[in-house]
């Protein structure tokens, strides 16, 4: 029920963002959109700034 929006402030060559079944390869200065229901995942080394809206519920967090 959240969207989320990655800054990325500083990462590795080798770091990914997956978002259902896409990889992007992300470097430091991208902003990603992740919409409610995308389910992602961080791959690799990467510093982050995460804005969340509306604010965070940890009932929203689902793992595989």
């Amino acid at each position: 029920t959240l969207t989320e929006t990655y800054y990325i402030l500083e990462c590795g060559p080798e770091a990914r963002l997956q978002l259902d079944e896409d990889v992007l390869a992300l470097k430091p200065g991208m902003c990603v959109l992740i919409r409610p229901g995308v389910r992602h995942r961080a791959i690799g080394q990467m510093t982050v700034l995460i804005v969340v809206l509306p604010k965070f519920d940890p009932l929203d967090e689902w793992f595989d």
